[in-house]
């Protein structure tokens, strides 16, 4: 496990991060104690803004197969306002 400053850690975070996304774990100290670990996460990270992850949540509020309402006359709405855009 690799050990680093705080200082040293600040100035080279992007070069631990890649480290770290290749497996290896690193160790902050602070006037040589340890006070935090760098490493990759131990479960996967869900990104909440998939796809997937969007249907899941429509699914489990019981919105996944509610249309969303459209007004009769929608194509018959001017979308700008007069005067728009201002010159």
């Amino acid at each position: 496990m690799k050990k680093v400053s705080i200082a040293d850690a600040k100035d080279k975070l992007t070069e631990l991060l890649r480290k770290v996304e290749q497996g290896e774990r690193v160790l902050i100290t602070r006037r040589g104690a340890p006070v935090a670990e760098l490493g990759p996460p131990t479960a996967p990270v869900a990104n909440s803004f998939s796809l997937a992850a969007i249907k899941q949540r429509q699914q489990a509020r019981g919105l996944a197969d509610a249309p969303a309402p459209v007004p009769d006359d929608f194509n018959e709405i001017d979308a700008f306002p007069e005067g728009w855009p201002a010159k």
